[in-house]
């Protein structure tokens, strides 16, 4: 296109019908606007870190200089659906904030869906204990990576986030928290709840199986209209 541009404008100067000064100071603009587009893109993926920390309910009141540390520690993890995040039995040395996406685990006989705001991997990380099972991501989605050694130092000097966790975990139980893709978003389909993401697909799809038409007897048969047109609606 800007090449285009300036071809018209060298016509427009053959024509007689710009000067030369105007033509000069057309080129000129153009030669920056061509710069400018030359100019590789930039953009920071950690910008947006520490606004989304200091958005969550887990978080909710640290200090603002510690949010901001807490920020430069923290990276982002891209995940791709069935996508492994915790294998079990393995030592948990990484906290896993959902900023957006679902996850999913197996626990106890139950399904467990993890969605945004939720913390994979926090209490596990704090009793020292191991990944109580596998844990895959359900979908396209963002999570914030904290090493769990920073979460046990942050929980250490505030204890508060653990509280935050507590109350959560309770609203949940309760039914008082939706299980969500996004902040903000509709919930979660409660199907996907209970008894499970994975187990509920399942249900659906059984539910849609064709059936088999049941055998009819000839008394059937002959009560039929024999005219077939009558039975097309």
């Amino acid at each position: 296109m800007l090449r285009l541009e300036g071809e018209e404008y060298d016509s427009l100067l053959a024509e007689s019908l710009i000067s030369d000064e105007l033509n000069r100071e057309l080129l000129k603009e153009l030669e920056r606007r061509r710069h400018r587009l030359d100019k590789p893109l930039s953009f920071d993926l950690r910008s947006g870190i520490e606004s989304r920390l200091k958005n969550a309910a887990v978080f909710r009141g640290l200090p603002n200089a510690e949010l901001h540390d807490l920020a430069t520690t923290t990276s982002l993890r891209f995940v791709a659906p069935q996508e492994l995040i915790c294998r079990r039995g393995r030592k948990i040395r990484n906290i896993y904030f959902i900023s957006a996406g679902l996850a999913e685990s197996h626990v106890a006989e139950r399904d467990i869906l993890y969605g945004a705001g939720d913390l994979i991997g926090a209490l596990s990380a704090i009793n020292d204990e191991r990944c109580p099972a596998n844990i895959r991501a359900v979908q396209f989605g963002h999570f914030m990576v904290i090493s769990a050694s920073r979460f046990r130092r942050l929980v250490e000097e505030y204890p508060l986030v653990l509280e935050n966790i507590e109350k959560l975990r309770r609203k949940r139980e309760a039914g008082e928290r939706a299980i969500k893709l996004v902040p903000g978003a509709a919930p979660a389909d409660k199907e996907s709840e209970r008894p499970g993401l994975a187990a509920s697909t399942l249900l659906k799809l059984d539910h849609k199986m064709p059936e088999s038409p049941p055998a009819r007897s000839q008394d059937d048969e002959s009560a039929e209209p024999s005219d077939s047109s009558a039975s097309v609606k």
